[in-house]
């Protein structure tokens, strides 16, 4: 029987997971894991001239729920916050078009086969 990884662990295969999707897409990774006072962006990434603030949830099964139905009103505005703080650490309030994904993956730990959605422009400012 396989022992269960860390919650940590869980996190950063979800994480690797979706970076691997999103650049068969042909998105350019910029950052993982940013960080503001309040809040961490899993992913930034671009999308031809689109700048993408990913957030990544992953579940090992749905029986209690999608991951899509885990990111709250709450959690929104915080990833929106960072969002914010990143564009204003760089200057990039004028030039840049964003927008805000979310990645649901099921069984990052492969057990019988990974599920990825990906949800553009999942919610707004």
């Amino acid at each position: 029987m396989k022992e269960r990884i860390s919650k940590t662990e869980f996190g950063k295969n979800s994480e690797n997971i979706a970076v691997s999707f999103l650049e068969k897409l042909g998105y350019k990774i910029l950052f993982r894991n940013f960080r503001s006072r309040n809040a961490e962006i899993d992913i930034i990434a671009m999308d031809s001239s689109c700048l993408v603030f990913v957030e990544v949830r992953s579940k090992t099964k749905t029986d209690f729920g999608h991951p899509f139905e885990t990111i709250s009103l709450h959690k929104q505005r915080k990833i929106i916050s960072a969002a914010q703080f990143f564009l204003m650490k760089n200057r990039l309030f004028e030039t840049k078009a964003c927008r805000f994904d979310v990645l649901a993956i099921v069984d990052p730990e492969n057990k019988t086969g990974v599920q990825i959605e990906h949800l553009k422009n999942a919610f707004s400012t």
